[in-house]
């Protein structure tokens, strides 16, 4: 025989699990990648950066916009039926390496005066350049103040997004042309 007894049933809502591996190490200039993450009860995800400067998220495609480390939480805001959960990943995005690339200098004669500089960094951030010997530097124009050996050393030292280059040294000489009077 079953009695019936007035009352209220509850059911509580259900946990639910968040899968978000780990993030493996990216690099500056790296493409973007979605995010797998995935969640028990079958809901739909969204996900969120601790740091724009770092990583910007769109849907679940993560676009790398500097140098850094961020922190990617994957969130179900939870229903009816499921409370809400969320899972973090530290996502590292490393510097990019640069490289310079500068010409070789031809040998000049005095009275060429000058020669431009036209070094390059692959990452397009400005070159720098260290001079040694008969010249002076004024921008990138290099002028001849004597005869004798030259050393142009282009140099790139990096910024947030980029580590240091290679610095490139660039040797040549610079020879004397005026005419000498005869001995009378």
């Amino acid at each position: 025989e079953l009695s019936y007894v007035d009352g209220t049933l509850a059911i509580d809502k259900a946990d639910q699990l968040i899968t978000f591996e780990a993030l493996e190490a990216r690099t500056f200039g790296d493409a973007s990648f979605d995010l797998a993450a995935s969640v028990d009860s079958g809901l739909g995800l969204s996900y969120a950066t601790s740091d724009e400067a770092v990583a910007t998220i769109e849907g679940s495609t993560v676009t790398i916009v500097g140098a850094g480390t961020a922190t990617i939480t994957a969130t179900q805001a939870g229903s009816t039926n499921y409370h809400a959960a969320e899972a973090s990943q530290e996502l590292t995005v490393n510097k990019a390496a640069q490289t310079i690339t500068f010409e070789s200098i031809e040998n000049q004669v005095l009275s060429t005066s000058s020669v431009t500089l036209t070094a390059i960094a692959s990452s397009g951030l400005t070159v720098g350049y260290e001079v040694s010997g008969p010249a002076k530097l004024a921008g990138t124009t290099l002028t001849f103040t004597g005869a004798g050996d030259i050393t142009v050393t282009a140099s790139q030292a990096g910024n947030v997004n980029y580590m240091a280059a290679t610095a490139l040294p660039r040797t040549f000489t610079v020879t004397d042309d005026t005419p000498v009077d005869p001995v009378k």
